[in-house]
């Protein structure tokens, strides 16, 4: 499941917000999105005038056609008066969806601590706006909202799960370190990735190993998260703290401290990474020659290369892939270099390798080593030119 993270708004006082939700969103999560765009709505409204009475509103928010009782909403939020919370929390369940969002945007205005958990509903809302509407009430409310949220981070509805864990990133308070720190182990992408940014808002130092541990993550945008929010949580110990875990610890741990330290290109990185490219597990050897393509140095791509020749079968494979996930330039060098190894698998799996990067410039190279004596490095040279021709094909369609 792909993270949900391409919000949409419309109307006057948004229309700045999804050129700051780009280019905040990648860095910062929605916690910080919604703040710009609280501030956008805050410098584009004021109180108006002529909007009637809080009873005259009241009726219409619930007799009114659609646009009576979007527009009597609006009024009641601009109102302020508290009377109209109960009266909006219903109509948080309006059959059209601008009646909703008006609604939830006049509770964020009123800001009052009985929208709690009918704005927490809304996270399951087909309306984006209504939402994010819900998000920004939540987060002005504050620490009002935060049990109630620790306990949707529980729920089994994943996409209130991952808003609640944004929202507790913003909010900021001790109370949702542990749970977010376990919401690191979710099953769901979405739910892990805001985790790590809420506990990077939240610079919480016990967070530091869990966020470690998910640097071995399965998707790369959760590994991000997780790095980004350790900078911030551990400060300049950053790499001190990954080269401990990498020295000791479970192996998860060891594991997401070898991809941290390519990432942070720590002096000591390719050093200690060159002595875990020859560790006994699998998954750690994989990601040190991760962290070594990260780093990208020659020397480091040199001692990835005898790793590779000293390594063998599968895992010699998903190093390469590994290689080539992180730095494809220095990936495609270091193959060609390989072909030339006196071990046969090594330059079979090397062949096999350039098919995978699939650059062109290589199938001339592939079809001299078609002459090797091995027959299975001819058969993978092949393979690999035939690869890289049928894909040019495809893109020329």
């Amino acid at each position: 499941m792909a993270l949900d993270l391409d919000i949409e708004y419309d109307g006057d006082a948004l229309e700045m917000a999804p050129a700051i939700r780009r280019a905040l969103c990648p860095i910062l999560g929605l916690a910080l999105v919604l703040a710009a765009i609280g501030l956008a709505i805050g410098l584009a409204t004021g109180l108006a005038s002529g909007q009637g009475s809080l009873d005259d509103n009241l009726q219409k928010l619930q007799i009114g056609d659609n646009k009576t009782r979007m527009d009597a909403a609006t009024a009641l939020g601009t109102l302020g008066d508290k009377k109209a919370v109960e009266p909006l929390i219903l109509a948080l369940a309006d059959y059209n969806a601008n009646v909703r969002v008006e609604a939830a945007k006049a509770l964020w205005k009123i800001n009052d601590t009985r929208g709690v958990q009918p704005l927490i509903w809304e996270f399951g809302d087909e309306n984006v706006q209504v939402r994010d509407w819900a998000a920004l009430g939540l987060t002005k409310i504050g620490k009002p909202s935060v049990e109630p949220l620790i306990l949707e981070l529980s729920s089994q509805d994943n996409a209130s799960q991952w808003q609640a864990a944004a929202v507790l990133g913003m909010i900021n308070d001790s109370r949702s370190a542990e749970p977010l720190m376990v919401a690191l182990d979710d099953d769901n992408e979405s739910v892990r990735y805001w985790s790590a940014m809420a506990l990077g808002q939240c610079c919480y130092g016990p967070a530091s190993y869990p966020l470690i541990r998910s640097m071995e993550d399965s998707e790369m945008a959760v590994r991000k998260a997780a790095l980004w929010a350790l900078r911030r949580t551990g400060k300049n110990q950053t790499s001190d703290l990954l080269i401990q875990a990498l020295s000791g610890g479970d192996i998860q741990l060891r594991r997401g401290a070898a991809w941290g330290l390519g990432q942070v290109g720590h002096l000591q990185a390719v050093d200690l990474l060159a002595q875990t490219l020859h560790d006994s597990d699998a998954g750690l050897r994989i990601e040190s020659a991760r962290g070594l393509g990260a780093v990208g140095t020659p020397h480091a791509i040199d001692l990835l290369g005898g790793a590779l020749e000293a390594d063998d079968g599968q895992t010699r494979k998903d190093m390469v892939l590994a290689l080539i996930e992180s730095n494809r330039t220095e990936a495609m060098a270091l193959m060609v270099r390989l072909l030339q190894s006196r071990d046969p698998g090594m330059r079979a799996d090397a062949a096999w390798a350039l098919g995978e990067i699939g650059d062109p410039a290589t199938i001339d190279t592939l079809m001299k080593v078609m002459a090797d004596e091995d027959p299975s490095v001819k058969l993978s040279a092949s393979k690999a030119a035939i690869k890289i021709k049928h894909t040019l094909r495809r893109g020329s369609r």
